[in-house]
Order: C-alpha cells, then structure tokens, then sequence
C-alpha cells in the first residue's frame, strides 16, 4: 500500500481550526491528531481527515453528507 502525503492546506486547515480548542495535539505518522481525555478524536491520515464520532453521529453524516466515508487506515 502507497502511503500518501497529506496536503499542507489540509495540514494548516485543521491545525487553525483546532489552535483555540480545549484538548491536547500530538503528531500521529508526523501529522496532527488531536486527543480529548486521551483518546483521539481528529486529526489528518494521507490525504484524508478524520473525526471520531458517535455511532449515531457517523450514520446521520454519512447518508446526509457526499464523500465522507468510514475511516480506514489499512483495508
């Protein structure tokens, strides 16, 4: 499997977006990735962002929203 680089523009979009926000910032993989009470809840894979979310949550965003699907880092 080809890794592939994550996009600066994705890389600065998130960092900006979470720079206010109440939670820890690590690099996953030199990317970053977000954690709340120790666990993971967003952060960048390849050319993707990914947000960890309810069951509920994850159904409703996925019929409701085009081009999201569920994260997976290794088929």
């Amino acid at each position: 499997m080809e890794w592939k680089k994550a996009p600066a523009e994705l890389v600065d979009f998130i960092i900006e977006k979470m720079k206010d926000k109440n939670c820890d910032y690590k690099e996953m993989f030199g990317y970053p990735a977000y954690f709340f009470n120790g666990n993971m809840f967003v952060g960048v894979h390849g050319e993707e962002l990914f947000l960890r979310l309810s069951e509920a949550d994850t159904v409703e965003i996925m019929k409701g929203i085009k081009g999201v699907s569920a994260f997976e880092p290794m088929p």
